[in-house]
């Protein structure tokens, strides 16, 4: 299978991923032996690919909208207003919420929305790629809109999450196996301490 990247600096440039999974679908000979929940996450990870493509430049929120925008028309995904302000008000979060804290939140200005309603939309969301839930030592799942490379330090205290971007050597000095393990699109680091209030206090 031949893929070409058509590259814009916009929404449209998202419509790749969803050129590959048509052709999957109608194709027998095309990626022989992959599954459903494979495409989709190969869907995932090429809509990462375009988030990265501005390099390390962090994108707006009016950007990140227009993709939502975009993903949901190609997917078929109806864009509610229900959808629309959870994705809002996860975009303007820079706290990493739990789907609690955002369902209080939203209960402001939606409140008939439910608790199951915010969390099946935040995993419908999630499997289109379209947030991330942020890997933590809490029982509690946080979710986040920010898709392009970025890492995170988690407070083991009051569980703060802080955001910050850091470009990877070429080659981090991983073991044997790993660097022969496959292909490598994306680098992930977390740190876990205690951030400077937290130290500070008695």
């Amino acid at each position: 299978m031949v893929f070409t990247l058509f590259c814009h600096v916009n929404a449209n440039c998202i419509i790749l991923s969803f050129a590959l999974q048509r052709r999957t679908q109608h194709s027998k000979n095309s990626l022989t032996g992959l599954k459903s929940h494979n495409i989709t996450y190969l869907r995932i990870v090429l809509i990462m690919v375009c988030f990265a493509f501005k390099g390390a430049a962090v994108m707006t929120a009016v950007e990140r909208l227009q993709i939502f925008e975009e993903v949901c028309r190609k997917e078929g995904l109806k864009i509610t207003h229900q959808r629309l302000e959870i994705f809002k008000e996860l975009l303007q979060s820079d706290d990493h919420p739990t789907v609690e804290r955002l369902y209080v939140r939203l209960r402001t200005r939606l409140p008939t929305i439910s608790l199951d309603t915010v969390y099946r939309t935040l995993t419908t969301l999630e499997q289109h790629g379209l947030i991330a839930r942020v890997q933590t030592l809490e029982n509690q799942a946080r979710f986040e809109a920010r898709m392009e490379e970025h890492h995170h330090a988690i407070c083991k205290k009051c569980g703060k999450i802080t955001d910050f971007y850091w470009e990877f050597p070429e080659e981090p000095g991983l073991p044997d196996e790993i660097l022969n393990w496959g292909l490598i699109f994306k680098k992930s680091l977390t740190l876990h301490g205690l951030c400077t209030q937290c130290r500070h206090e008695k």
